[in-house]
């Protein structure tokens, strides 16, 4: 009888150790699965896909009088003159969340350019974009101009406010020159960025310019210097 009893309690002793071994997995899988809930918890969320402003809050539109008939579209605005079809300036604003390319007036010949300048015209609105993402965000107004067209670039900044304006020929090579947003509102009769800043910050910023700021999209210019080419 002594071996029965013997081997009874090894019996028991297996049967322990075993309960022992699936309480522990039952353990070990309970904390896992709550430490995985707290990370997933404490994982950032994904910011909401990025959209403009919508019209009520497009501050950064040029000065449009009751003559100027704005058409906002969901990605730019538009000005048109009476009985013009062209458009006198298209705007957007861009924001480094943007995700793939959003489509724009560079897109589209609206200001009827030469088709031979259309893919450098599109090919800078592509560095618009990319300079975006990089700064953050981008206040973008464009047009015609007299003898070519110009665009115009607002960065918000984190210190400052920083504006530069490039004005390209209506010929071949379609290379822009870097001027001041004061010297291309004299030239095309708009006023940009009417209702964004306070006049205090106006006249610093249209008056001056840092083409440095904006490199590599801007190469610097040997022919303009600041403050003496408004």
């Amino acid at each position: 009888m002594a071996p029965l009893r013997m081997q009874h309690r090894k019996g028991g002793n297996t049967g322990a150790a075993s309960l022992l071994k699936v309480f522990g997995l039952f353990l070990v899988l309970f904390l896992l699965l709550f430490l995985g809930i707290y990370w997933i918890k404490s994982m950032p969320l994904k910011p909401p896909l990025w959209k403009p402003a919508d019209t009520a809050h497009r501050f950064f539109l040029p000065e449009a009088d009751s003559t100027v008939k704005v058409v906002h579209g969901p990605f730019f605005s538009m000005g048109y003159a009476a009985n013009n079809p062209r458009p006198i300036w298209a705007a957007c604003e861009w924001d480094a969340r943007m995700e793939g390319t959003i489509p724009t007036f560079y897109d589209s010949n609206y200001f009827q350019l030469d088709v031979r300048m259309a893919p450098a015209w599109k090919e800078w609105g592509s560095k618009g974009q990319e300079t975006a993402r990089r700064l953050g965000k981008l206040f973008v107004v464009a047009g015609p101009a007299p003898g070519g067209y110009f665009l115009v670039w607002l960065d918000e900044g984190f210190e400052k406010l920083e504006a530069i304006g490039l004005l390209f020929p209506d010929s071949l090579p379609f290379q822009p020159v870097a001027v001041s947003l004061d010297s291309l509102e004299n030239l095309s009769g708009i006023d940009f960025f009417a209702g964004y800043w306070l006049d205090s910050l106006e006249n610093e910023v249209e008056t001056t310019v840092n083409p440095a700021h904006w490199e590599p999209e801007v190469p610097q210019n040997m022919y303009f210097v600041p403050g003496k080419n408004n």
